[in-house]
């Protein structure tokens, strides 16, 4: 009895509010909230509109005061997601018809809130599966209409294509995009493209989209829709050729934040790109793949040497084997921009033959490194110690390669250095964070250097916060 008394009690306190008027928003524990939208992230199997035993209808089930609180909070109907040809391989004959329903039923018992909607599957089977009936293409309809009904309330939308096609149906039922400021367009599947074939013209789906601010395209062509460019501040680009990523730059004149990943390298058509200046972005990362390799001479070894920013005030680097020094130098030179954060994550930094780049950046923050050489981490301690670059540095972060031999000798240049930096600038930094291994030590510090360990020991007389995290 014990065990649920803390439940009863919560109930009692709930009680006056569960009969509340349709408007009112009943906040759930944190608990149940978390348990539930586990349950509703993107393409998690166990979200299946059919099956009345998925969250949160599951709590409409338990008892009638579960069911008016499930029905009396909004904030559990704010997001779904949905992929008719799972549903359609999953349902019974029959059952299909009820789709729409369901969601039509799930975001209004949002209510007034702000929607989070992801679909697939509104294409395929139904076009061209030799199964299609007109039931089924009657239920797409009514599901095209459900969405523009709702479509005011979208704030965020996922939306996985099979086919370019798929983004003509939105044509026939015109969206009120009036809220919308997330767009997610993704392909198929992790090796297809959607690109515009059999147009003449980008589609006008989200033309008129006032508030749209972030989009994100995984592997499909951006050329694909009519967009907002201007307007756009956010981009994420997945393409699976490094040269397809910079095209759309040029279009967004206002881009803030910006994510490049790319997967291979077509080296004819690198020979093709030029540098160019995108004066707006202030935070870059850009992620390329270990397995690319470029072996020539005439070419960079990343997307960063076809790019000069003079805003950029933020900037990570992942992969492999894909920065070198000279190159960094090349860009930090060509774009002098005020950088306060650099990350490389988990880039192989031993590559970097020289520190000079670090000597390019007065107004540097913050400095992360994954698994240093020691090479390169007794030359930063060094420059540390004696105060001769990175002079605004505030946060150095290292990740540990899985040695702890190598971890020790981190610790051990690393403490040296910031005590050494102590004399000279008060508070050498203002915060050192350090993961490292599990088994560097699990409940002590006994395996650390002892400039370290000393180090921590004086973190409030020096200023500087040491933490430590196993990884």
């Amino acid at each position: 009895m014990k065990l649920f008394q803390p439940t009863a009690q919560a109930f009692q306190d709930l009680a006056p509010s569960i009969g509340a008027t349709a408007n009112n928003q009943i906040p759930l524990p944190n608990e149940i909230m978390a348990a539930i939208f586990a349950h509703c992230i993107p393409n998690d199997p166990m979200v299946n509109l059919v099956d009345p035993k998925q969250y949160p209808l599951l709590l409409l089930g338990i008892c009638k005061a579960w069911q008016h609180l499930a029905l009396s909070t909004p904030a559990l109907w704010s997001t779904l997601y949905f992929d008719l040809d799972y549903i359609a391989s999953k349902s019974v004959d029959g059952r299909l018809g009820n789709i729409p329903l369901v969601v039509d039923a799930w975001l209004t018992r949002a209510r007034r809130r702000l929607l989070t909607v992801g679909m697939a599957g509104l294409w395929w089977p139904w076009t061209y599966s030799e199964s299609a009936t007109g039931e089924s293409h009657m239920m797409r309809r009514r599901l095209l209409e459900i969405i523009q009904k709702h479509s005011p309330n979208i704030r965020h939308l996922v939306w996985r294509l099979a086919h370019t096609p798929e983004a003509v149906l939105f044509k026939q039922y015109p969206m009120d995009w009036g809220n919308l400021v997330e767009l997610e367009l993704v392909s198929p599947g992790p090796y297809d493209e959607l690109e515009l074939r059999g147009y003449d013209d980008p589609i006008e789906v989200f033309a008129n989209a006032p508030l749209l601010r972030k989009i994100s395209f995984t592997k499909v062509h951006p050329e694909v829709f009519d967009l907002p460019w201007a307007q756009l501040t956010h981009l994420s680009h997945e393409c699976i050729y490094a040269h397809q990523c910079l095209p759309v730059l040029s279009a967004l004149p206002s881009l803030v934040h910006c994510q490049l990943q790319s997967g291979d390298r077509e080296l004819e058509q690198d020979l093709l790109l030029s540098i160019n200046t995108y004066s707006s972005i202030k935070q870059l990362s850009l992620i390329e793949h270990e397995w690319i390799a470029v072996h020539s001479p005439t070419l960079s070894k990343n997307i960063l040497g076809f790019m000069t920013l003079p805003a950029l005030d933020s900037l990570d680097l992942t992969g492999a084997d894909r920065i070198d020094a000279d190159l960094l130098v090349a860009f930090l030179e060509r774009s002098s921009a005020p950088l306060r954060r650099l990350a490389f994550h988990p880039c192989k930094s031993q590559h970097l033959a020289s520190i000079k780049p670090f000597h390019l950046l007065p107004h540097l923050e913050e400095l992360e490194i994954h698994r240093p050489s020691r090479h390169l981490t007794a030359g930063i301690c060094q420059e540390l110690a004696s105060n001769k670059f990175l002079p605004r540095l505030l946060s150095l972060i290292l990740h540990s390669p899985s040695s702890v031999r190598e971890m020790d000798f981190i610790a051990d240049q690393v403490g040296h250095a910031l005590l050494a930096r102590e004399k000279l600038v008060r508070p050498p930094l203002k915060s050192l964070r350090l993961v490292v291994p599990m088994d560097y030590g699990d409940t002590s510090m006994t395996k650390m250097s002892s400039a370290l360990v000393n180090l921590v020991g004086l973190q409030e007389e020096s200023g500087t916060k040491v933490y430590v995290k196993y990884m």
